[in-house]
């Protein structure tokens, strides 16, 4: 089974869109639902049954859909029963990039352990965003402020940005067992910085996704973490431009978290 954090969140649930962008609910899902959301989704894979899941009605549209290959939607993987036959146990459910979804996640990691085959894995790949900066040169930044705003404004909400920090404990606590934390190196940059040329290209391309978040995924969660219109125009407006420069040497860590259900 492979979950897809896809559902979104706007400002107000009565509200579809904020800041040029659509969204879903501020109670499930931070990012948004429209076409631009919609075409991250198309995933193959040609050697397993797969079953993509989401709490929003955009799966992709991919033509011919692989024969091995259904979508769910408007699931609540958290708050409602797995919709599964009681037969029906699967060997391996992945989650990816899941930092926004769940106010309860260790319900959610539960309903997986119960619906595992004995002896099946889930494995979850995820960001903190927690800012971490080799030569420290992110210490005092506006990029630095209205990362730390932002992860109030969203706790606030009841979602916490850096909960994949916990996922190899909770993991644990559940009863998996062989339960491995692995963090990528160097995580996501947020910048093109690393030497390495494959990381700067990925700290180039992740810099531009920021720059573009910054200004349209962060503004109410901001407004929720205290910032009045002016102070939240200027402090984007100064991040994003130290991202720019590309004097900031910082990422975001990327935790690969995995863990096996008893045989018995």
């Amino acid at each position: 089974m492979t979950t897809t954090g896809t559902g979104q969140q706007s400002a107000s649930a009565s509200d579809p869109t904020s800041d040029g962008r659509t969204f879903q609910d501020p109670k499930k899902y931070l990012l948004p639902n429209d076409k631009q959301e919609k075409e991250r989704l198309a995933k193959q894979h040609p050697a397993a049954r797969v079953t993509g899941i989401d709490i929003d009605s955009i799966t992709p549209a991919i033509t011919p859909v692989p024969s091995n290959c259904t979508f769910q939607s408007n699931i609540d993987a958290q708050d409602g029963p797995w919709s599964f036959t009681p037969d029906t146990k699967f060997d391996f459910v992945h989650f990816r990039m899941i930092l926004s979804c769940f106010t309860q996640p260790t319900q959610v990691f539960r309903s997986v352990y119960e619906n595992l085959a004995p002896g099946g894995y889930v494995e979850i790949q995820d960001l903190c965003v927690e800012i971490h900066s080799p030569d420290g040169s992110a210490s005092g930044t506006s990029f630095e402020k209205i990362v730390d705003l932002f992860n109030q404004g969203s706790l606030k909400s009841g979602i916490s940005m850096t909960k994949s920090k916990n996922y190899k404990k909770w993991l644990q606590e559940i009863g998996f067992v062989d339960v491995e934390e692995r963090l990528a190196e160097p995580g996501l940059p947020t910048t093109g910085w690393h030497e390495n040329e494959r990381d700067r290209e990925i700290g180039e391309m992740g810099s531009v996704s920021i720059q573009t978040f910054i200004r349209k995924g962060m503004p109410a969660y901001l407004r929720a973490a205290g910032l009045d219109e002016a102070g939240l125009q200027e402090l984007t407006e100064k991040a994003v431009a130290e991202l720019k420069s590309g004097e900031v040497r910082a990422y975001y860590p990327f935790y690969v978290v995995y863990g096996r259900k008893p045989l018995d």
